[in-house]
């Protein structure tokens, strides 16, 4: 990961991803912009990371790289034949360096 305190990260978990949400509205609507685009306003983080994103959910995939954020790992799954997901993907947004402080 990075070895930046734990209290210089945001991470979560999307929930757009749950089937039945992703048929009833779009991952690039504006309600999740504008809540993604508020955390990254926050000052009180440096990273963001966005973890389990299935492969297939492509309108939220492109929605994370149109805002910054670039893979950074994938993780593949047992359950393809029966979800049609073959990995997570988790997604990572860097703002600015941490300031280095003197020891």
């Amino acid at each position: 990961m990075s070895n930046r305190p734990a209290d210089r990260l945001g991470q979560t978990r999307p929930r757009s991803d749950a089937a039945s949400f992703r048929e009833s509205r779009p991952a690039s609507s504006r309600v999740p912009t504008a809540i993604i685009k508020h955390l990254l306003d926050l000052p009180q983080y440096d990273e963001y990371v966005l973890d389990t994103i299935a492969d297939i959910n492509a309108p939220a995939l492109r929605l994370y790289e149109r805002l910054g954020f670039t893979e950074f790992k994938r993780t593949k799954v047992r359950h393809t034949k029966i979800t049609g997901i073959g990995a997570y993907v988790g997604m990572r947004l860097v703002q600015r360096e941490p300031t280095s402080r003197a020891s």
